[in-house]
């Protein structure tokens, strides 16, 4: 007597790719980890991925979607910079300073709390929002960490210096920012320790 069965191994040998709803949570829990810190390590990806997607370090697909945070890291520095560089232009077009330092007083006008937070308003939507609203720590901070961005660009910018690198260099204002999040992934992942502060 013959038996007929069939095994089928495809989903133990290739799991499943990561569906959107996955997908669109690590890029919003990754917006929001950017208020937290700017720079990366190819550690702190993966602790991010495998708490969002569930999936362990080994897993084949890590590879890929390790290298997709990095491209979404590389487009929010791009973004921010760009928007610390108009506020920078329009700061100049207003004030005059003498000297390589512009008055901070003036620059904390200027960026006021609507202007820090349409800079930010891109990461800004990946967080709790009412949560942090009532957070004025948090607020503060973010508002200090724009406005030294701002100071920094025009000091540079007087020096004829190139201001890119300038996006990495923030953490001291952010980096200890429990930033609220409907999971709390972004808000309690070990930064420090994953980035080797």
């Amino acid at each position: 007597m013959s038996s007929n069965i069939t095994y089928s191994y495809n989903s133990i040998q290739n799991p499943p790719e990561i569906n959107q709803h996955y997908r669109y949570q690590l890029q919003e829990k990754c917006k929001a980890l950017f208020l937290r810190t700017q720079n990366n390590t190819s550690a702190l990806y993966e602790e991010l991925i495998m708490k969002v997607c569930n999936i362990s370090k080994g897993d084949h697909r890590m590879a890929a979607l390790v290298k997709d945070v990095g491209g979404w890291y590389n487009s929010y520095r791009y973004k921010l910079h760009v928007a610390i560089l108009q506020l920078a232009e329009e700061f100049s077009k207003t004030h005059q300073w003498d000297g390589e330092e512009p008055p901070m007083i003036e620059i904390e006008l200027f960026v006021s709390e609507n202007v820090w937070r349409q800079a930010l308003h891109f990461y800004l939507k990946a967080t709790d929002f009412p949560t942090l609203n009532k957070d004025t720590e948090i607020l503060a901070k973010l508002g200090t960490f724009i406005r030294k961005m701002v100071n920094d660009v025009l000091k540079d910018q007087k020096r004829d210096e190139d201001t890119q690198h300038l996006i990495k260099k923030y953490n001291e204002y952010t980096l200890e920012l429990k930033i609220p999040t409907k999971l709390s992934i972004a808000k309690f992942l070990q930064v420090r320790d994953l980035l080797d502060c």
